[in-house]
This record gives C-alpha cells, structure tokens and sequence, in this order.
C-alpha cells in the first residue's frame, strides 16, 4: 500500500512540475477554435456553392441577367417609374419597432 502511494505522490509531483493542467487547458481551447474554424468553413464552402449556382444561372438565363445588371447598376428602361417607400424609423409593427 505503501508503494502506491509514493507512486501517485511521485506522479502527482510529475504532474505539477510539468504543469499538465494548463496544457490540458490550453488543449481544450485549441480543439474549440478547430471547431468554430471549422464551422465557418463549412459556412463559406456553402456561401461559395450558392454563389456557384448565381453565377450558372446568369451564364444561362437572360432573364436574370438583365433583373442582376438592372439591379446592381441600378437601371432603368424607358418610360419605367421607379418608386422607393421609405417607413419612417418609428413605425411600429404590431408594437415592435422595425429595426433594418
């Protein structure tokens, strides 16, 4: 019995001495920043896929293309009448204000 305990005394001297706990403590941090990185990749490969669709469908449909051009640059074909409603900022929606 006695040996065991100079064992785990010798073990638990190791330990300290060596600082395991804050290595271990570090450790749990870094695997929790591989985690969070790793979700925001899987957030930007999926950002990237629907981007990659976009694009096809502007490649292929002229239609979109026009309303993505007319959109961005904002344009106007002749005799269109563009209207623009801006709420004012204290307008309550079913007693919430509307934040944008």
């Amino acid at each position: 019995m006695l040996l065991v305990v100079v064992m785990v005394g010798i073990v638990a001297v190791y330990a300290y001495h060596r600082d395991f706990i804050s290595l271990y403590t570090k450790y749990c941090e870094s695997r929790a920043n591989v985690q969070q990185l790793r979700e925001s990749v899987r957030r930007a490969q999926a950002l990237e896929e629907e981007l990659a669709r976009k694009v096809e469908r502007l490649d292929h449909d002229v239609v979109e293309m026009e309303a993505a051009i007319r959109r961005n640059k904002e344009l106007v074909r002749e005799g269109e009448t563009i209207y623009r409603v801006e709420l004012p900022p204290d307008l309550d929606t079913g007693g919430a204000t509307r934040s944008q």
